[in-house]
C-alpha cells in the first residue's frame, strides 16, 4: 500500500533535499535519455529545489509504502498569468494569459512504475488547483513523454531538447 504526503512551502524544504529524495532523483536521472549529464545531476536538482521551495505555493507529494521507504515525489509551484518557460518558445496566447500548474518534476523509482504510483502522485499534485492548465516539460525520448500523452497533456512548445506539454484542469475544456 502507498501512502501519499503533500507539503506546501516552508514544510516541504525540510524535505526536499533529504538524502532519500535526492538518491531517488539521481537513480531516476542516471538512465537515458538523461545520463545524468547536466541539467539532470542532483546537486543541480537539490539548488533547483532550494531556490523553488522558498515560493508559497510550491507543492511537495510524496509516496511512501508502509515501510515509509520512499517510492516517488511529484513537485510543482503555480506559474501566474503572462510568465512562461525560460527559453521555450512562445505559448498559444490563451495559455500564456492564463494562470498554470507547473509540474516541475514527477519521479518514481524504476522498480516501482507501472504501479499507479504515478498517477497518485500526479492526481494528489493537480487535485483542488484553480489553475485553467498544469503545464511541464519533458524529454520526448524519456518513457515519460509518453506517460504524460496518455494523461491528456499535449506538446505545444519547446524548450531546448525538451517539450513543453500542457493539459486543461477544466474537464470541460481543451488545450
Amino acid at each position: 500500500m502507498i501512502a501519499i504526503e503533500c507539503f506546501t512551502a516552508a514544510e516541504a524544504q525540510a524535505h526536499i533535499t533529504s538524502q532519500a529524495i535526492l538518491q531517488l532523483y539521481e537513480v531516476t536521472y542516471a538512465a537515458a535519455p538523461y545520463d545524468g549529464q547536466p541539467p539532470y545531476t542532483a546537486g543541480t536538482f537539490r539548488e533547483r529545489m532550494l531556490r523553488q521551495a522558498a515560493a508559497p505555493d510550491f507543492t511537495l507529494a510524496l509516496a511512501r509504502c508502509t515501510q515509509n521507504t520512499l517510492r516517488g515525489f511529484a513537485v510543482g509551484l503555480h506559474m501566474a498569468p503572462g510568465t512562461w518557460w525560460n527559453g521555450a518558445t512562445a505559448a498559444p496566447p490563451p495559455i500564456l494569459q492564463a494562470g498554470k500548474y507547473a509540474v516541475l518534476e514527477l519521479v518514481v523509482g524504476p522498480e516501482h512504475r507501472d504501479q499507479g504510483i504515478g498517477d497518485q502522485l500526479l492526481s494528489e499534485l493537480l487535485a483542488h488547483r484553480q489553475e485553467r492548465y498544469a503545464t511541464l516539460l519533458t524529454e520526448p525520448k524519456a518513457p515519460a513523454y509518453h506517460y504524460f500523452m496518455r494523461r491528456g497533456f499535449q506538446p505545444i512548445a519547446t524548450a531546448g531538447r525538451a517539450t513543453v506539454m500542457v493539459r486543461s484542469l477544466n474537464a470541460s475544456q481543451t488545450v
